[in-house]
Formats: structure tokens, sequence, C-alpha cells
């Protein structure tokens, strides 16, 4: 019969792997929970768009974007974009991710451009984006991915019959 060792000889063999691994397992728990438990962003954009958008009855499609800028920390933020075309970019993809519509490139001085948000309030700017009916499919999912001030966001949107 093969010998087996006491528990006590076991103790003193598994307690310097134990003062090894414990830590270990601890920093790596601790750097899963920093990392799901990130705090919430004290700037950041918030898109509104209608849920579906339709053509009118001249058969041009409208859609109406808000653009919220919400500032939640006790100081002011200061938005800075290197010229005013970098103000608003946007453009539109479709579910396998390939771009429908981009904003035009309109001519823009390249001066630096800084907008001024006080603190626990928004910067709010409304926006008729003119969608080319010929690129859309009727009851499509789409997304409006954004650049407004330096934030980025994604809203989806359907088009409507």
């Amino acid at each position: 019969m093969p010998h087996l060792p006491s528990w006590s000889d076991l103790r003193k063999r598994a307690t310097p792997s134990f003062v090894f691994i414990a830590p270990l397992v601890l920093l790596v728990l601790l750097a899963l929970y920093i990392r799901t438990t990130r705090p919430p962003e004290l700037v950041f954009l918030e898109v509104d768009l209608p849920r579906t958008v339709s053509p009118v009855e001249d058969g041009s499609m409208v859609l109406d974007a808000t653009f919220r800028i919400h500032n939640r920390s006790d100081e002011v933020a200061e938005l800075n974009v290197a010229g005013e075309c970098r103000v608003l970019r946007w453009f539109i993809v479709d579910a396998e991710e390939q771009i429908v519509q981009s904003a035009p490139r309109p001519d823009c001085a390249e001066d630096s451009v800084i907008e001024i948000v006080d603190a626990k309030s928004a910067l709010v700017y409304s926006t008729a984006i003119e969608l080319d009916e010929s690129r859309y499919i009727a009851g499509a999912k789409y997304y409006l991915q954004t650049r407004f001030w330096g934030h980025e966001a994604y809203q989806d949107f359907r088009v409507g019959n």
C-alpha cells in the first residue's frame, strides 16, 4: 500500500503555493471589478431620433435629430474642435455596417472653435438631416453614427413605407 501523507504534511506543502496564488487571484478579481464598474462619464453625448422615418408627400425623407451634450460635473466643460466643419459629423450605416450616406463636406474655416457647457447643464442642438430616399429600403434598420463637439454617439432608426 502506498504511503499517504498526513494532513500536516499536506498543509506544509500547500501553504507556500497558497501564499503565492491567493494574492494573484485577488488581483485578477480586482482588475475585473474595476473594469466592469467604471464611473459614468461626466460629459457625454445623447442623440434623439424618431424611431421611424417615412417619406413625405414630395418623396423626400428628413431625419430630425437632436444632439445633447450633458455636463454632469460641478465645473464648466470646454468643448474644442479644430474647425467649424468638425462640430457635427455624421454618417449612416445599414445592418451590415456598410455606409449608406454621410454628411456633405461644406467649405469651412479651419480655425479652432470653442463652446462652453455650464456645470449640471446641457448644450442642445437640433437639425434636420435630409436623407437620399433612393439609398434606403422600407422596413430596414439603420444606424446614425455621430461625432458632435468631439463626443461620439450611435443611434438606430427604421425607414417606414
